[in-house]
């Protein structure tokens, strides 16, 4: 499955993956992801625990969805959490594709987010300003505790290189490890967590 849209407020829409890029498992989050973007609240509800009960396994785009699912239940610390989790977990593996062509996979999620918050009372904005503060640690904590499972290669699928069947072109296990560590560090300045 090939995906070209990275919100769950906009449509999914499919295309057949090529080469390397067929290989890209996505399946778990991708159908995570529908739920969230359907109607049915009880189907969100248990999607939203299998999810929290299996983080893992979840790509980065899922937990943004999950965060935003949070969000319309006015659940702010779920949502900051899940969020930023899927935030900085993308920028990383982003980072790691050394893919020019994904720029725009962090902003097209980040405006998933805004545009949640924007549907907010300025209440409810101040709560959740709040949270972002108060829970900026857990998402390091969960960053570094919860192993990613789920495909790294995940926002490839967004790739002009998908279209074209480009190889990929990761880092090694060595420099993404490295990119963890640097992303974590930035967070926590970003956050002023040190």
């Amino acid at each position: 499955m090939f995906f070209t849209a990275v919100n769950a407020q906009v449509p999914l829409l499919e295309a057949k993956p090529q080469g390397e890029y067929a290989a890209i498992d996505v399946k778990k989050s991708h159908a995570a992801r529908q739920v969230f973007a359907g109607k049915n609240a009880a189907d969100k509800v248990v999607t939203a625990n299998q999810m929290e009960s299996n983080l893992g396994d979840y790509n980065p785009e899922a937990l943004v969805d999950l965060g935003i699912y949070y969000l319309s239940q006015k659940d702010f610390r779920k949502a900051v959490i899940y969020t930023r989790l899927g935030l900085l977990r993308a920028n990383i593996d982003v980072k790691a594709s050394q893919d020019l062509s994904l720029a725009d996979v962090i902003p097209k999620l980040k405006s998933g987010i805004e545009n949640a918050v924007a549907k907010l009372t300025p209440e409810e904005k101040a709560l959740y300003n709040n949270a972002l503060k108060d829970f900026a640690k857990d998402v390091i904590l969960l960053d570094t505790k919860i192993p990613r499972h789920y495909d790294i290669h995940w926002a490839s699928l967004h790739s002009m290189g998908a279209f074209a069947n480009e190889p990929l072109n990761y880092v090694n296990t060595h420099q993404y490890n490295e990119l963890v560590d640097n992303e974590q560090r930035r967070f926590k300045q970003e956050n002023n967590l040190q």
